[in-house]
């Protein structure tokens, strides 16, 4: 439970005006609904990927949130960022 509320504590630190802009990833390619389910992905890297020691057991979990994120928000907010050079 520690976990989960991090994960949405982090996510309400965010203020609403970057949100709506998108200004905080330097670009206004994403909508608001792709921002959030970018940050949810942050917040859940922060808080699970982080710990882990293994590189192994770091893509496993890497794979698993991204095919979550494909199958309950059908988006890829890091897709949009593919094509682009920063």
């Amino acid at each position: 439970m520690r976990e989960l509320s991090r994960i949405f504590q982090g996510m309400l630190q965010c203020r609403k005006e970057v949100i709506m802009v998108s200004n905080a990833v330097g670009t206004n390619v994403l909508k608001p609904a792709e921002f959030m389910v970018a940050l949810w992905k942050h917040e859940c890297e922060r808080t699970f990927k982080d710990k882990m020691t293994e590189l192994k057991d770091q893509d496993k979990f890497m794979g698993m949130l991204n095919n979550i994120t494909q199958e309950n928000f059908d988006t890829d907010p890091q897709s949009k960022f593919a094509d682009m050079s920063i």
